[in-house]
């Protein structure tokens, strides 16, 4: 990427792809670093790690593959949250953000979000916590203008 007359590649750069996981096989991720995990929520609400973060459905790839197009040489986190349907909840957003900036994120891509005004102080206070730590948080806004968290909130591009 291209700015103020600098070439930029990403080099030493992390970027979280929140979303539905990473196929390490797409030709686009060969040569790339990748790490990650899948979150799951037990029974009582706890965010459970694992390390099979696949992407079933290829909207996580497509995005790993959009942000690697413009900075080849970042390494990528996986963070998949949602089920092979691509659902997936608020709660499971605040503990994408929350696991990302703490393995070290630069940058975290939501392309996702919730209209659920209740949630919105638990994925602000997530998102502050990114932004404390030196991460810049994005977040997708509704398509139709609507209200979206995390997209609506200040700390949040």
């Amino acid at each position: 990427m291209r700015y103020r007359g600098k070439e930029y590649t990403g080099k030493g750069i992390s970027v979280a792809i929140i979303d539905s996981g990473i196929n390490r096989s797409d030709p686009r991720m060969q040569g790339v670093e990748i790490e990650g995990w899948n979150i799951t929520l037990n029974a009582t609400g706890h965010a459970i790690l694992s390390p099979d973060y696949h992407d079933q459905n290829g909207h996580g790839t497509d995005i790993a593959a959009a942000v690697l197009r413009l900075a080849p040489d970042v390494k990528i986190i996986a963070v998949k949250i949602m089920d092979d349907r691509l659902r997936t909840s608020a709660d499971l957003m605040a503990a994408g953000i929350e696991t990302s900036y703490r393995h070290g994120a630069n940058i975290i891509n939501l392309s996702l979000g919730t209209p659920n005004m209740g949630k919105a102080l638990l994925l602000r206070d997530c998102c502050a916590m990114a932004v404390e730590a030196g991460t810049v948080v994005l977040a997708a806004a509704h398509p139709k203008g609507e209200r979206a968290y995390p997209a609506d909130l200040p700390e949040t591009v």
